[in-house]
This record gives structure tokens, C-alpha cells and sequence, in this order.
């Protein structure tokens, strides 16, 4: 579980990094008055162009992501991994909603909402643990069903709230162009891969960075890249 966390979080590094460049814009956009739903659309566009590859290779690739950075002994986190990092990308999606509730300054119901996630993750820890390590031995996976339960509870209840103020809408034609780009490029790597058969550290970052160029030539391809965002 300490090796599958940090690993997960870094699809919130990526979230949290690109609303703290969009802020400034959009605080100003709010500020004069005007709408701020295009910089909210923008803002989800980018984090969804950075974590879904991200996204998708954990998953895959969970156990072989796990023995690179910690050790073949840290493997068991595999599936926590998976669990954990799809939690976050959910919570990570829901940043602009939460940044919409908190302009708007609702950060009472946020509160209240957060309140409510916590303490039911101590419960579903206190249920879940002793479960996983009846049937696996070890409690990693319950603790881990019990945090990305609870990540996604927050992340799907944010952007329910944030929808009674803002006419911001995930799954668009970017967000279709962005995932059908991701399993492309992943399937086109992993078949790649499996004609290869090479599986070690080296050709694994290789296999990463042909990824990331396949993904942004499909982009390219299926138009994702507008004009008008450069304008933002």
C-alpha cells in the first residue's frame, strides 16, 4: 500500500499542477463578471490530456510499474495500484467543479460533503481491512478499496454540485478524442511489445516514450488541438 499510494498520486500531481496555472484566469474571469466556463473547459481538457495516458499505463502495467520503482517484493501493490490511480484520476477530473463551488462560495457543503467522505472511509477501512486479510492475506487491497471508494465518492459528488452552477460536461467530443487516442496508442504499443518480447527497464521507458508520440500524433490527427485554446 505505501508503494502503490505515492505511485497513484502522481495523477493528482498533474490535476493539481494545471488548476493552479489555470487559477489566476479564471479567479480574474470571475472577478469581472464573466463566465468562466470555457477556462473550466480548457482546465478539464488539460488534465484529461495528461492523466488518462497515465491512467491507462498504471493499469496495464500496474505490477511492472511497481517492481521498477520499489522491487519485486513490493508487486503484491499491483492491484492497488489500479484501484488507487483510477480513484484519483475521478478526483482529479472533479478539480474545476470544486474550484467552481468555492468561487461561487459554497465552501460549506464542500465541507460538509468532505466530512462525510472521511469518516466513511474510516468506516469502509474498518470493514474492508479485516475482509482482505481474511481472503488475501493482507489488508493492502481492503485499505485501498477503502481510499479510492472514498476518492471517488468525493470526486463524483463534487461534479454533481458543480453542475447546478456551471455547464461543464466531461464526456465531450475532446474527452472521446483523448480516450480513443490513449487505447490506440496503448494497443498499438503493447502489441509492438509483444512482437518484441523484450520486458526490462530500459526498453519499458522506451516503450513509454513511443507511447506518448503515438497518442499525440492521434491527437493531432482527429483534430483535439484547437486555435482558440491558445487564446486562454
Amino acid at each position: 500500500y505505501n508503494a502503490a499510494l505515492p505511485t497513484a498520486q502522481i495523477v493528482l500531481i498533474f490535476s493539481s499542477a494545471l488548476m493552479t496555472l489555470f487559477l489566476p484566469l479564471i479567479s480574474k474571469r470571475k472577478a469581472e463578471g464573466k463566465s468562466t466556463d470555457e477556462e473550466n473547459r480548457f482546465a478539464l481538457r488539460a488534465i484529461m490530456f495528461c492523466t488518462v495516458p497515465f491512467l491507462l499505463v498504471s493499469i496495464l502495467f500496474s505490477q511492472r510499474i511497481i517492481t521498477i520503482l520499489f522491487g519485486y517484493k513490493y508487486s503484491s501493490g499491483a492491484i492497488a495500484l489500479s484501484l488507487l490511480v483510477f480513484a484519483y484520476f475521478i478526483y482529479g477530473l472533479s478539480m474545476p467543479a470544486h474550484n467552481t463551488i468555492l468561487m461561487l462560495k459554497k465552501q460549506k457543503k464542500l465541507l460538509y460533503v468532505t466530512l462525510f467522505v472521511f469518516v466513511l472511509n474510516i468506516v469502509l477501512n474498518i470493514i474492508l481491512i479485516p475482509l482482505s486479510i481474511q481472503n488475501f492475506n493482507n489488508g493492502t487491497i481492503g485499505a485501498s478499496m477503502a481510499t479510492a471508494i472514498s476518492f471517488l465518492i468525493l470526486g463524483i459528488i463534487t461534479m454533481r454540485m458543480a453542475s447546478k452552477y456551471n455547464n461543464l460536461n466531461i464526456f465531450d467530443d475532446s474527452s472521446y478524442k483523448i480516450i480513443f487516442s490513449a487505447f490506440i496508442s496503448l494497443g498499438i504499443v503493447y502489441t509492438f511489445r509483444k512482437i518484441i518480447g523484450s520486458t526490462d527497464k530500459i526498453m519499458f521507458f522506451v516503450y513509454l516514450i513511443i507511447y506518448v508520440a503515438i497518442y499525440l500524433f492521434i491527437l493531432y490527427k482527429v483534430k483535439f488541438f484547437e486555435k482558440k485554446d491558445m487564446n486562454l
